[in-house]
Order: structure tokens, then C-alpha cells, then sequence
């Protein structure tokens, strides 16, 4: 089963937005 073109885009854009919250939360945590 392949995926679509634009179903790698949505999931990409998925990750991108866990990684940034993540890098937020490990700032913040730092910052403490």
C-alpha cells in the first residue's frame, strides 16, 4: 500500500508540529 503524495505531506507537517512543541517544552523545561 502506497501513500499519496499528499498524504506524506499532511504526515510530515504532523511531525514537524510534535517536534516543535517538543523543542518548546525542552526550552521552557531549561529555562525552568
Amino acid at each position: 500500500m502506497g501513500r499519496t503524495l499528499e498524504n506524506k505531506q499532511q504526515i510530515v507537517e504532523e511531525l514537524k508540529q510534535l517536534l516543535g512543541e517538543a523543542e518548546m517544552a525542552l526550552v521552557l523545561d531549561y529555562k525552568g
